[in-house]
């Protein structure tokens, strides 16, 4: 008995002299409140002209502007093989009247070459600009990534899970292994340079966890950047769930590639991959356990002739129980996410941003500017209708006026 009241006195002692409690469980510290987004008196001055609904054949479901009086709109067209979708192209004028049509497209981005199916399950390569065509000898259900090269006549592309980027001339009519690589299964590739490509390739780990039936797989998306000459590969960054926003600077003639990356947008352009400019975000993008809001860059575009970002602004809700959710690029016809809303939203290169509109009966999505950046094209993905919307741009957004080469006019 008399040790046990030693111990207990030796432990008042102690607790009494080192002016310490016992010990008290900790309160979760409460996260801070992601900061408001921010606008500017130039976001502000921008005026919404006018809405006007386009009368477009019903089954569409993405679109662009051809040039200012032509807009083309695009369906679904059977596969080439799973997952590789083939299109179907209406060449409309504003009034809605069907200008031209074109079936079993394979690739077309605006530009003056395209790639479809002809009637003899061949690919064919057409120039809009001369009317000229040829036919193209290679496995085409199998092309995993596909690009045409804006620095010679011809196209890259990469066949299924093979460690290879091909090069076709369309010129020479004649085909080449361009590159070999570690492993395969290419998402995306793009000629940069002569000498350099730019691709993206999905890297998947998986890994039982303590008594679960099923793996947990991780997925990521890193971008890459080959060096031709030197055969030396490097990684760029990595593609989040909000996908990647691809645009051509005419003025400057370079490329610039974008993602979103712990809260920033980084910017990365061709003539200089290696000092990407970062754009704060994370006042617009917030993550939570059950969804998503925010900024969604592959349903965005970037303003022709400024730093102006026309986005598609979408609040999602995970289905099911989100610690199983699967790395997914968020779209609007997922089977693991819900689209609560969707609005259009302004972004300039200093993280200000607007919103344009704030509808609740319509999930909105952009689809393109206008060649002059006066309006943009965009889609109510719920009601199936297409809309445009013209924009007086102002102060810092005035549009410069660019040179258009006759030789790449497409003639329909």
């Amino acid at each position: 008995m008399s040790w046990r009241i030693t111990l207990l006195f030796i432990f008042i002692i102690f607790i009494g002299l080192s002016g310490d409690q016992l010990p008290v469980p900790k309160k979760k510290a409460v996260p801070a409140p992601a900061p408001a987004p921010t606008t500017s008196a130039a976001l502000q001055k921008i005026k919404i002209i006018a809405n006007t609904l386009l009368n477009i054949p019903e089954g569409c479901t993405h679109g662009f502007y051809l040039d200012n009086d032509l807009l083309v709109f695009g369906a679904p067209d059977g596969e080439a093989r799973e997952e590789m979708p083939l299109n179907k192209y209406i060449v409309c004028n504003r009034q809605g009247e069907v200008v031209k049509e074109y079936e079993k497209v394979l690739f077309w981005n605006g530009g003056p070459l395209m790639l479809k199916v002809n009637a003899l399950n061949t690919l064919l390569l057409i120039n809009l600009a001369t009317g000229d065509q040829q036919i193209i000898d290679i496995d085409y259900p199998a092309i995993s990534a596909f690009s045409f090269n804006p620095f010679s006549k011809a196209f890259i592309y990469a066949l299924g899970w093979q460690n290879q980027i091909w090069e076709y001339n369309y010129e020479t009519r004649t085909n080449r292994i361009v590159a070999k690589l570690p492993s395969g299964g290419f998402l995306l590739i793009s000629q940069v340079s002569p000498n350099e490509i730019v691709y993206a390739r999905s890297k998947v780990t998986a890994y039982y966890k303590m008594f679960d039936d099923e793996p947990f797989i991780n997925v990521q998306v890193p971008l890459y950047l080959i060096n031709l000459k030197i055969y030396k590969e490097v990684q760029l960054t990595r593609i989040s769930r909000t996908g990647i926003l691809m645009h051509f600077d005419q003025d400057k003639q370079e490329l610039l590639f974008m993602v979103e990356e712990d809260g920033f947008l980084k910017i990365l352009k061709s003539g200089d991959l290696r000092n990407p400019k970062l754009v704060k975000i994370s006042q617009l993008n917030r993550y939570a356990e059950r969804g998503f809001e925010g900024i969604v860059l592959h349903h965005s575009e970037m303003h022709p002739q400024s730093g102006l970002m026309a986005c598609s602004f979408l609040r999602l809700n995970y289905k099911g129980d989100p610690k199983k959710n699967r790395f997914e690029i968020y779209n609007l016809h997922s089977e693991n996410f819900a689209v609560a809303s969707s609005e259009i939203l302004l972004l300039d290169m200093q993280g200000n941003s607007r919103l344009l509109t704030s509808t609740p009966d319509k999930n909105e999505v952009v689809c393109d500017w206008s060649p002059d950046g006066n309006e943009i094209l965009y889609f109510d993905q719920k009601n199936k209708h297409f809309y445009t919307m013209e924009l007086d741009l102002s102060g810092e957004f005035t549009k410069k006026t660019l040179e258009v080469n006759q030789e790449n006019v497409i003639r329909i």
